[in-house]
């Protein structure tokens, strides 16, 4: 049995490398290819009335969308038309011809329909089980409470200064201002935070508030005139004026002894310098001290 006459829609269609991209260049445009009608946008395979497989030619293209001349607006292609852009009609009939196939629907904005080819999707509508990929390469990506954005990863609400949400970035840095771990594992020798410096003064910077341990040694070198000395243990945050945090005072004899003491306090989040220093009580020569050692250990809250 051999059909005299059959519909180019009834036939084995293939099409390769169309891609549409509605919005482009402009609201209400759909464009398809580059654009251009001089570049090839893609290829259609066909059997044609001998019943041979013919390749066309699909160039190029864009139309803007016109709400006041339909509804809707179809793109199709027509049996024959080969090294051609894809043409376009607001009439149902035409676009229904036998000898035409409809490649897509576009009624503006965002609203478009590819039955063959390619469409880009921008998270207008995704059909649940229709993506299926192993790997998302892309610089941004946003979810409900979730982003990410040039290699660091955060909740929606993170905020370093306020303390809220947090953040892991890839470099390795993670904040969590109220992670609550149920098992953690610290390497021998990891600490949260600390600093030293063969030195009566050390600055230090902190991202959070920390509970801190203040360390220091001199040895003091008395003279022959007895005499009572304080220690002086001295922090200056940020641009605050500097702040006695700690004395002590007593009494130097002719002696050499090291000096060591400790101090426990709650440091905010800044930059903060300590420093120490031994002030003689009463005239008389000021009191020797040298090889001071300064060390601050401690944890955030």
């Amino acid at each position: 049995m051999t059909a005299e006459k059959l519909e180019i829609g009834s036939r084995n269609l293939t099409l390769t490398s169309l891609q549409f991209q509605h919005n482009t260049p402009a609201v209400n445009w759909i464009r398809w290819g580059d654009g251009n009608p001089d570049n090839n946008a893609g290829q259609i395979r066909w059997v044609n009335d001998a019943g041979d497989t013919v390749t066309s030619q699909i160039r190029g293209g864009q139309v803007l969308f016109n709400a006041t001349t339909g509804a809707v607006m179809y793109l199709y292609w027509r049996k024959g038309d080969n090294a051609v852009t894809l043409r376009n009609t607001y009439d149902l009939q035409t676009a229904f011809d036998r000898n035409n196939v409809i490649l897509a629907t576009y009624q503006g904005g965002k609203l478009l329909d590819a039955d063959y080819g390619r469409t880009t999707i921008d998270g207008t509508s995704v059909t649940t089980g229709t993506l299926d990929a192993r790997a998302v390469d892309t610089d941004s990506f946003y979810n409900a409470g979730l982003s990410v954005f040039g290699g660091t990863l955060q909740s929606e609400n993170f905020n370093l200064a306020a303390g809220t949400g947090w953040r892991i970035t890839r470099q390795g840095h993670m904040n969590m201002p109220n992670a609550v771990i149920d098992t953690l594992k610290i390497a021998d020798g990891a600490v949260s935070v600390q600093w030293a410096a063969n030195a009566y003064s050390l600055t230090i910077s902190l991202s959070y508030t920390a509970r801190l341990i203040v360390f220091t040694s001199a040895r003091i070198m008395g003279t022959f005139d007895t005499h009572n000395t304080e220690y002086q243990l001295w922090r200056k945050s940020g641009a605050a004026a500097e702040t006695k945090i700690d004395s002590l005072l007593f009494s130097v004899d002719e002696y050499t002894n090291p000096y060591p003491n400790i101090k426990a306090i709650v440091a905010a989040a800044g930059t903060h310098t300590f420093r120490f220093d031994f002030v003689r009580s009463g005239s008389g020569a000021a009191t020797i001290h040298n090889a001071p050692r300064l060390a601050i250990f401690g944890a955030y809250k």
